[in-house]
């Protein structure tokens, strides 16, 4: 969705800007197949990309999450475009090793993990951010996520 690729770019700009800094993220598709906090439809194919990023990443490693994440939200206004196979090939993987892991137990374990572990921080949007542990409200608001990161790095918040 838009405001994902939005906290995507604002992320990659305080990676460049603050090195040591960890980001952590967790696959919340918005769409009902599975996610139970969705009650109406919003993104319909927001499950089958976190099941393509995971199991990117699962083949691949972290960097392969990554490369298959970033393509689909540069794709994200063409998702109807986006298959295994074309997905595949911009990984350099074989089409079927992805096809099998999308739908593998270790990705619905993985896809499980996340949704439970939204539940237990009563995430009720996406994208939700925190920052040491604390909501990030207004993180949209230009500057906002910046300052809450800066104040975090320099050891002023507590």
């Amino acid at each position: 969705c838009p405001f994902h690729a939005s906290a995507h770019a604002m992320f990659e700009h305080i990676r460049q800007t603050y090195p040591n800094v960890r980001y952590i993220f967790r696959d919340f598709p918005l769409d009902a197949a599975c996610n139970e906090l969705v009650k109406q439809e919003i993104n319909p194919r927001g499950c089958e990309a976190s099941r393509l990023a995971i199991a990117a990443g699962r083949l691949l490693g972290d960097n392969g999450y990554w490369k298959a994440h970033d393509w689909i939200v540069r794709n994200r206004d063409h998702l109807e475009n986006v298959t295994i196979e074309n997905l595949a090939a911009h990984l350099a993987i074989a089409p079927g090793d992805l096809r099998k892991m999308t739908v593998s137990d270790d990705v619905d374990a993985i896809l499980l993990e996340n949704l439970s572990l939204a539940i237990s921080m009563s995430v009720t949007m996406s994208p939700t951010i925190y920052v040491n542990g604390k909501l990030v409200s207004g993180w949209r608001t230009p500057g906002v996520l910046d300052r809450v990161v800066a104040t975090a790095v320099s050891g002023s918040a507590k």
